[in-house]
């Protein structure tokens, strides 16, 4: 494991004492680990190093082997690559909010399709009847007559869904 962090430190262009830093250890701690000297290693500080690098646990206890891939200034990293949970939350929310976005659009599309057709069917209803048709009364009160119980907001939501 110690060559392995050595590796990976210099593959970062770090020295010793800036990734005891950024790894939140003290520098006689992370010397410890990098001189091979792992016997008092704890799991969090194996899972600090394993996302700190960007490998493995088993890749940075040598039983799991990753293709080495130059880097931008010719430095060999590891090939493997993790996907953090967050990442993975933050692209599942933004499929659950495009979802809703979709759906959304469609359902709005339908209502005022729906609308629509009401108007058209309403206009088409005057056109038959002739002005005196329905005596000045509104739509609902013509339902009334047909013995609905039902109040306005009622009807008018059982006119939609």
């Amino acid at each position: 494991m110690s060559n392995i962090l050595k590796d990976l430190r210099k593959a970062k262009n770090e020295t010793q004492e800036q990734t005891a830093k950024n790894l939140e250890l003290t520098q006689s701690n992370y010397q410890k680990y990098e001189s091979a000297d792992i016997s008092s290693i704890s799991n969090a500080t194996l899972l600090r190093f394993a996302d700190y690098f960007g490998v493995t646990i088993e890749y940075l206890l040598g039983r799991e082997k990753a293709e080495a891939k130059p880097s931008g200034n010719g430095a060999k990293t590891p090939a493997y690559t993790r996907i953090s949970a967050g990442t993975i939350i933050k692209a599942l929310c933004a499929l659950v909010l495009a979802f809703v976005f979709v759906f959304s659009l469609v359902t709005c599309q339908t209502t005022n399709k729906r609308l629509n057709q009401l108007r058209q069917e309403l206009e088409e209803a005057k056109m038959k009847e002739g002005p005196k048709g329905n005596e000045g009364k509104s739509a609902y009160d013509l339902v009334l007559e047909k013995g609905y119980t039902g109040t306005l907001t009622e009807w008018l939501d059982s006119l939609f869904f």
